[in-house]
């Protein structure tokens, strides 16, 4: 976005943070950072357990009867 558009934008629609300093948001910014990387961490699954699910899930198909649970 062209700065005086930010700028505009900053002042007609978040008033209270127009007088924050740049530091304020740079900060917001690494926090955001952070955060989408402990997220995708968290929500990444291996290699290994993704084709443990795809095998097990073509064995099943293959023998055309669903696992049963067991209830108890």
């Amino acid at each position: 976005m062209k700065p005086c558009k930010l700028e505009r934008h900053l002042n007609s629609k978040h008033k209270a943070l127009a007088n924050k300093p740049l530091a304020y948001f740079e900060r917001l910014l690494s926090e955001m950072k952070s955060e989408n990387v402990e997220m995708k961490k968290l929500t990444t699954t291996e290699k290994y357990h993704l084709s443990a699910s795809y095998l097990s899930a073509l064995q099943t198909s293959k023998t055309k009867k669903r696992l049963q649970l067991v209830k108890s």
